[in-house]
């Protein structure tokens, strides 16, 4: 029995301060020696207040006290279950960064664990037993990794009152040709499309539906649409393969019903009179229940994006001015689940030429690019936010915007912050140079602060692959304006959130004509779509998977609180170079982000001080 409170002598004689261990019979327990426990000096004690014995039969020991046994405790102590004297323990390791890191031959690698114990503290990393010359951080560092640095790593934190060994952290220096932006080779689609990609979509089952003007697959009639499984084959359970369109598909958009809205340049699709636009089956048949047609009359209109809005309606973009034998809806509209016009989404004379870039965003605001000048009457140089209604929303201020004789918006990403990126072929944006890339704060002014990398190739081919990641980061694509290239040039790279050119992933290169189109899969992985006949040296006509980081996972992380100096912080303990991004909540179903950074081990941020908050921190893939 273990007895606490304020006492110095116990009634037996037995001198014991504040605590002391009790026989079954309740005698005192002589082999139970707590020193001076709570004793602080000859003339006064503290008492003891509660008791907790672990399940290893430590004993935890709270009070006012401020010593035990002569050692500085404040309030709280750690006892043996056999001296009873204070616990010191040993430099105790809690390892925060991964057990596993990949990375690539040459590539900066850093890992380690965070030690904590009484200092002094010493450091010495081991691989497979045997000492690593130079590595006495917490830390280990390769400035440039080989593959002979491969291998399982321990780190020894030894202090004056002994040693602990870490778990291992296993490093794998991947062949380079896993690095993310690298040709995928598991996804093979054999001689693939004869004629080009215009879009790529991913069905919620990781099979992918291509659109596009070939007239074969691998092989195989295919009207201009197909649906492949995730490693490339041909499903040839979708109905539409082998007839499709008579001319081209530009785009095609999985419903959350399972059915498919396809659109495009076309007067026939499965041998049925549909003009422009139709919708199918989740098995490539045609949806009757859905009549829609856009510029029957005029043979030069085409449907291009489409998004679905929350309640299944339609919205479509594209160049026409005639949808269902109306005039008047020039080249946007919204379509019932029907395929009839919605009349209360209404734009006045809207964009004046094509549309070509369309994106929702969460406050249910749409942003709306391609090649005008005005939307209703109102100047807006390519770029303009309208209100759910078909309005235009005037708040939005894109100033002289895109002004390029034949410039245009034709890809449109809205972070997280609200902050709208923008790809396509212009040159300037509001006055201000910008060759085909910019970001736009949610006000549609310039952000300044985004300087796309002075890559050589950019500002000569059009963007219209624009894919953001949850980092922030930024995977662009290009093509050669009128797609008129004949050399081998770049056409793929990934950028920071500033805007500068992230290395870690591979330069894409192909030769002609370019990148029409991309689509940032679940899992990480970017499916390129074009008219190139090849892909970084590699035969891979018109269509290519590349490594996203999944090559490269995210390793684990840890976050925490503390205070410092009156300050309340939140640490993230997480992989060296690493982007996270901390979201916070009063809620724990809704999170927003709050802040991004580039993790340099160990991050302490200040964080307000008040109840009732939650964060998480996020990696992107």
């Amino acid at each position: 029995m273990l007895v606490g409170g304020e006492f110095y002598s116990y009634t037996n004689g037995i001198v014991s301060a504040g605590i002391l261990r009790l026989n079954p019979n309740g005698t005192p327990d002589f082999t139970f020696d707590p020193g001076w426990g709570t004793k602080v000096d000859q003339s006064g004690w503290n008492d003891v207040r509660c008791l907790a014995l672990q399940p290893d039969n430590r004993l935890m020991v709270g009070g006012s006290f401020s010593q035990f046994n002569r050692i500085s405790r404040g309030h709280i102590v750690r006892l043996t279950n056999d001296i009873g004297a204070p616990l010191q323990v040993p430099a105790a390791i809690t390892i925060q960064a991964p057990s596993c890191v990949a990375t690539w031959p040459g590539a900066n690698c850093l890992f380690g664990v965070s030690a904590a114990g009484t200092p002094p503290i010493s450091f010495q990393w081991l691989k497979s037993g045997a000492i690593v010359p130079g590595q006495t951080n917490g830390s280990c560092w390769f400035p440039s990794a080989s593959f002979a640095d491969s291998g399982g790593y321990t780190l020894v934190v030894s202090n004056s009152f002994g040693s602990v060994t870490s778990a291992p952290v296993w490093l794998t220096v991947l062949p380079y040709s896993a690095r993310p932006g690298t040709l995928d080779t598991n996804f093979v689609t054999g001689s693939g499309p004869d004629r080009p990609v215009w879009s790529v979509a991913e069905q919620p089952d990781g099979r992918l539906l291509v659109g596009g003007n070939f007239t074969a697959f691998n092989g195989t009639a295919h009207g201009g649409i197909v649906r492949l499984e995730p490693d490339g084959r041909v499903d040839t359970n979708f109905t539409a393969a082998g007839v499709g369109g008579d001319r081209e598909v530009y785009t095609v958009m999985p419903q959350t019903d399972g059915k498919i809205v396809v659109g495009g340049w076309f007067t026939h699709f499965n041998g049925e009179a549909r003009t422009n636009i139709v919708r199918l089956e989740a098995d490539g048949s045609i949806d009757s229940g859905f009549n829609a047609d856009f510029d029957s009359i005029d043979p030069n209109g085409w449907v291009w994006p489409m998004i679905q809005l929350p309640g299944g309606k339609l919205l479509v973009v594209g160049y026409f001015g005639e949808v269902n034998g109306e005039l008047g809806h020039n080249n946007l509209v919204r379509l019932n689940t029907n395929g009839t016009i919605d009349p209360t989404f209404d734009t006045g004379t809207g964009p004046d030429n094509n549309t070509s870039a369309l994106t929702l965003q969460p406050d249910g605001k749409i942003l709306v690019g391609g090649a005008y000048g005005y939307f209703n009457g109102v100047f807006r140089g390519g770029i303009a936010r309208i209100h759910t209604n078909g309005a235009l929303d005037m708040s939005f201020k894109p100033g002289t915007a895109i002004q390029d004789s034949y410039g245009g918006v034709d890809a449109i990403a809205v972070q997280p912050d609200g902050r709208i990126l923008i790809g396509g072929a212009f040159s300037a944006f509001d006055g201000v140079p910008r060759p085909n890339l910019a970001r736009l704060n949610a006000d549609g002014t310039l952000d300044t602060t985004f300087v796309p990398a002075a890559l050589p190739w950019l500002s000569e081919n059009w963007v219209y692959g624009l894919e953001l990641q949850s980092d922030g980061k930024v995977i662009i694509g290009a093509c050669p304006p009128g797609g008129w290239g004949t050399g081998a040039a770049a056409c793929v790279a990934r950028l920071n959130p500033d805007g500068s050119l992230d290395t870690s992933y591979a330069l894409g290169s192909c030769t002609r004509n370019g990148v029409w189109c991309s689509k940032r899969l679940s899992n990480g992985q970017l499916m390129v779509g074009g008219s190139f006949p090849d892909f970084n040296g590699a035969a891979t006509p018109c269509l290519v998977r590349l490594h996203g980081d999944e090559a490269f996972p995210p390793t684990p992380f840890t976050l925490g609180l503390r205070w410092s100096s009156g300050v309340l912080e939140l640490g993230l303990f997480g992989e060296f170079g690493r982007d996270y991004t901390i979201e916070t909540s009063t809620s724990l179903p809704a999170f927003a982000p709050w802040t991004n950074f580039v993790s340099s081990g160990t991050n302490w941020i200040p964080v307000p001080a008040q109840a009732g908050q939650f964060f998480r921190a996020r990696t992107g893939l």
